[in-house]
C-alpha cells in the first residue's frame, strides 16, 4: 500500500532545504549590508577625528601669525629710534637682493628690525611654518634672514607675479592654497592707522601638516580641498584615476576655507563585509539546517514510521494474518485495537 504521508514528507524535506537556503541568504545579506554601512560610518567618524586634529594643529600657528601682526602694530606705534643695523631685502620688481641700513625715515624697517626675534624663533615654536616673507606695498621683501636662496626667491616671485592682479593689502586673514608646486601659505594683511602697509606671508608645507593624520591614520588616505573643491596638488592623497570606483568622505574644517577628505576604494569597503557574510550564511545554514534534521527526525520516528507500521498492519489483517504485526509503537496502541476489532466484527448479511 502506498503511503501518501511518505511523499509528502519528502516534498516538505525539500521545500525545507529550500527555505533554510533562502533565510541564510538573507540573514546574511542584511548582516553584510549593516557591515558595510558599519565601514562606511566608522570611516566618517575617523575623518571627523582627524579633521579636529587638523584644526588643532592649525589653531597654534594663526595664533603665532596674529601675534606677530599684532607685535607689529605696537613695533610701529613706538617712536622711531637710530641704529646702525641692516636688513636685506629683496626687490619685488628686480628680484635683487640688497643690503639697506635701517632709518628713522623708514618706520617701516625698523619695524622689521623690532621682529627679528619672531623670525629666530619661528622655527622653534612653529614647525609647520617652512618659511615667511613680509611683503611691503613699496615693491620689497623680508624673510628675516640675512641670505636668499635661489629657490625662496623664485617662489615668492614666481607666486608674486601670478597674484599681483588679485593681491589685496586691505583684506583679511587668507589662506592661498597653491602659492608653489609644494607649499600652501597664509596670507595677512597688515594695516596701520587707516593705510595698508604689506603683509605678512607664511610657507606651509602640506606635507608636514598631514603627516601627523597619516602617523595616527596610517590605513586612510587623506587629501586637502580647497574652497571651490579641488584638490590641492601638495596633499599627499592624489585624486583618484576614477572616483566611480571610490568612496569620498569630505569634511569641512573649522581653521580654515578648506575641507579635509579621505577616499578609499569600494571594492575594498565592500570586500570588508564578504567575510561577514559567509559566516554568517554558514551560521544561519548550519543551524537551520540543524533544526530541520532534529524536526525531520523525530516526525520520521513520532509520525511517519508508527504510520508504515499500521499499514502493515492493515495489509497483514486483510491476508488473514489475525494478529497483524507484534511490536505496536507507543502511543498507538488503541488505533491498533480499533483496526483490529473492525477486522474481526462479522460482515453484515443483508436479508
Amino acid at each position: 500500500m502506498k503511503n501518501p504521508i511518505y511523499n509528502e514528507y519528502k516534498r516538505g524535506t525539500s521545500l525545507g532545504w529550500m527555505l533554510i537556503i533562502v533565510l541564510a541568504s538573507i540573514g546574511a545579506l542584511i548582516h553584510y549590508l549593516r557591515s558595510v554601512d558599519n565601514q562606511v560610518v566608522y570611516s566618517k567618524n575617523q575623518l571627523d577625528s582627524a579633521s579636529r586634529q587638523f584644526d588643532s594643529q592649525m589653531i597654534p600657528l594663526l595664533a603665532f601669525a596674529e601675534s606677530m601682526r599684532r607685535a607689529a602694530l605696537l613695533k610701529l606705534s613706538l617712536p622711531v629710534a637710530e641704529t646702525s643695523d641692516s636688513l636685506t631685502l629683496l626687490s619685488l620688481q628686480t628680484a635683487d637682493t640688497s643690503v639697506h641700513s635701517v632709518s628713522a625715515e623708514q618706520p617701516e624697517w625698523q619695524m622689521l628690525l623690532r621682529l627679528q626675534p619672531y623670525y629666530e624663533l619661528q622655527a622653534d615654536a612653529q614647525p609647520l611654518i617652512e618659511a615667511s616673507y613680509y611683503l611691503s606695498k613699496q615693491g620689497f621683501a623680508y624673510n628675516g634672514a640675512a641670505k636668499w636662496s635661489d629657490s625662496m626667491v623664485d617662489d615668492l616671485l614666481q607666486w608674486q607675479k601670478g597674484s599681483v592682479q588679485t593681491l589685496k593689502f586691505e583684506t583679511e586673514q587668507m589662506f592661498i592654497p597653491r602659492f608653489s608646486s609644494r607649499y600652501a601659505a597664509l596670507m595677512l594683511p597688515l594695516s596701520y592707522e587707516s593705510k595698508a602697509l604689506g603683509c605678512f606671508v607664511y610657507l606651509l608645507q602640506i606635507d608636514s601638516i598631514l603627516t601627523p593624520l597619516y602617523n595616527n591614520y596610517p590605513q586612510l588616505d587623506f587629501m586637502l580641498l580647497d574652497q571651490s573643491g579641488s584638490v590641492i596638488g601638495s596633499s599627499k592623497a592624489q585624486p583618484p584615476q576614477s572616483i566611480d570606483e571610490h568612496l569620498l568622505h569630505i569634511q569641512r574644517l573649522a581653521t580654515v576655507p578648506w575641507s579635509l577628505a579621505i577616499i578609499e576604494p569600494k571594492t575594498t569597503v565592500f570586500a570588508a563585509g564578504l567575510a561577514t557574510f559567509v559566516w554568517h550564511w554558514v551560521s544561519y545554514f548550519v543551524l537551520l539546517a540543524a533544526l530541520l534534521l532534529a524536526m525531520r527526525y523525530r516526525y520520521k520516528a513520532r509520525t511517519l514510521s508508527p504510520i508504515s507500521r499500521l499499514l502493515i498492519h492493515i495489509e497483514r489483517l486483510a491476508v488473514g494474518q489475525s494478529r497483524g504485526v507484534r511490536h505496536i509503537p507507543e502511543g498507538w496502541s488503541d488505533i491498533f485495537d480499533q483496526v483490529h476489532q473492525l477486522n474481526d466484527k462479522p460482515e453484515d448479511k443483508s436479508e
